[in-house]
């Protein structure tokens, strides 16, 4: 959809919509959260700031949030260039007049892929966030806590079971980041309650990196999708990504 710079994935009973980034010209409250994100998705939602100090309060899923090492934090918001096109999705953004980050990013369901090059004067804290997925689910008043797992090389995942709408199909969602680059580690943020639009209390895996003054080149791959179609290894390598990148230059 070139108007709202969308491309759009789907499985079923998940859409995603991916973004180059639309600024919203009236500055709603919250734009960014609302218009910029990386993607929005009808399983996990979005989440919408509740404060301007630390991630819990900022809740930035599907989002790059970036600081200068004291907790309040910046994301996407009025790119200076928005590319787009069925295979690729590239945007240009400034947090700061002295930080420049260029994202690329791969869509796709349950697999999309982001490139971010950032070049920086300052030392800065970043958070490359995936998608929320609930805490609990409310189940007749039986609250099943998600399971987490990180494997040998950082891979953190939480899943949590989802009613079919017929209530005899169960999916068990999962949400995923994993490290391409070998730069930043696996974690995740317990996000401050009410702050997703669908689940009350929602955990946000990311990739967090410490990056000092200089170019630097963030490479992850997301997962969103159901635990019967994770497969056993990640489709593309960080290899792969830049050979795909470079051919569409």
């Amino acid at each position: 959809m070139p108007h709202p710079h969308m491309v759009f994935a789907r499985k079923p009973h998940h859409v995603a919509a991916f973004t180059a980034g639309q600024y919203a010209g009236f500055e709603p409250a919250h734009m960014a959260a609302k218009y910029e994100k990386f993607v929005y998705s009808n399983v996990f939602g979005f989440s919408v700031p509740r404060g301007d100090h630390d991630l819990a309060q900022n809740a930035p899923d599907s989002m790059l949030a970036l600081s200068e090492q004291d907790s309040y934090y910046r994301v996407r918001r009025n790119c200076e260039l928005l590319e787009l096109n069925e295979e690729i999705i590239r945007s240009r953004w400034k947090p700061w007049p002295d930080v420049t980050v260029t994202t690329t990013v791969f869509p796709g369901l349950p697999w999309h892929y982001r490139i971010h090059d950032i070049e920086t004067q300052r030392p800065l804290f970043a958070a490359d966030c995936g998608f929320s997925i609930p805490r609990a689910a409310d189940r007749g008043g039986d609250f099943i806590p998600s399971e987490a797992q990180e494997t040998e090389n950082g891979y953190l995942i939480y899943e949590c079971p989802y009613q079919g709408e017929n209530e005899t199909t169960c999916y068990h969602y999962i949400s995923g980041i994993y490290n391409l680059s070998g730069e930043g580690k696996a974690h995740y943020i317990k996000a401050d309650s009410n702050s997703n639009l669908i689940h009350p209390r929602t955990y946000i895996p990311m990739i967090q990196s410490q990056l000092k003054p200089g170019k630097h080149r963030l490479i992850s791959a997301v997962y969103g999708g159901t635990k019967e179609a994770l497969p056993t290894h990640i489709p593309m390598t960080a290899e792969m990504l830049l050979a795909l990148l470079e051919n569409k230059k």
